[in-house]
Formats: C-alpha cells, sequence, structure tokens
C-alpha cells in the first residue's frame, strides 16, 4: 500500500512540475510528419535530458500490438530518453486501473511517435 502512495505522489509530482513548466513555455508541438517526428525527439531530449523537466506525451492507440491497451486518446509522462533518441521512459497513470499495465516502462521512439498525437514540452 505505501508503495502504492509513494508511486501515485511520484506521478503527481511529475505532472505538478510538468504543468508549471508548461505554464511558462506553452509550447506544442504536434507529430504530423516524419519531419514532425525529428523534432519531436529533440523537443522531449532538450526538455527531458538537458532541461530535466517532463514531457506530456498524448497518445491515441488502435491495436494491443501498438501498446498495452487501445485508446482514442491517454496522457503519459515521458520522464527519459536514451541519449541516441531510440527508447522513450514513461510513467502511465493507467497503472493498476487496468490489468497488466505496468507503472514504468519504455517504448522504442518508433513506436511512440507513431502513437503521439501531440507533445507537451
Amino acid at each position: 500500500m505505501f508503495k502504492k502512495f509513494i508511486s501515485i505522489f511520484v506521478i503527481l509530482s511529475m505532472l505538478f512540475s510538468m504543468t508549471v513548466f508548461a505554464e511558462s513555455s506553452s509550447s506544442a508541438d504536434i507529430v504530423t510528419s516524419p519531419s514532425g517526428v525529428d523534432k519531436m525527439l529533440n523537443n522531449l531530449y532538450s526538455t527531458v535530458a538537458s532541461s530535466r523537466y517532463p514531457c506530456l506525451v498524448d497518445i491515441v492507440t488502435n491495436s494491443n500490438s501498438d501498446w498495452y491497451y487501445t485508446t482514442n486518446g491517454h496522457s503519459l509522462v515521458a520522464y527519459g530518453i536514451q541519449s541516441d533518441k531510440t527508447e522513450i521512459y514513461l510513467a502511465d497513470p493507467l497503472a493498476g486501473m487496468l490489468t497488466g499495465v505496468p507503472r514504468y516502462y519504455s517504448k522504442s521512439s518508433n513506436k511512440v511517435s507513431e502513437c503521439c498525437k501531440e507533445l507537451i514540452w
């Protein structure tokens, strides 16, 4: 129970930090093309790795092969990215609400860019 509380607290803290940062920067990057994907990864890397702020990733998935679940729209917290930008580390607020969904996991940047509809950085 205590571990679950700490996990929820960490995600809420990340969301609060991200909200404060988003209000100060008020930037959004919508991924719509291959050049948009490069821009998304560069913005994600500069924000998460360099500035050390989490980003909000809005996803839409059509099948369970894309993600742990299907969704018409859901937000995740991106809290890490590999230096070569091939792997993105995510925190998922649906963990514990849906069976088999971990709180923290990583996905390839290709998979995230396929499902990502908006990146708030």
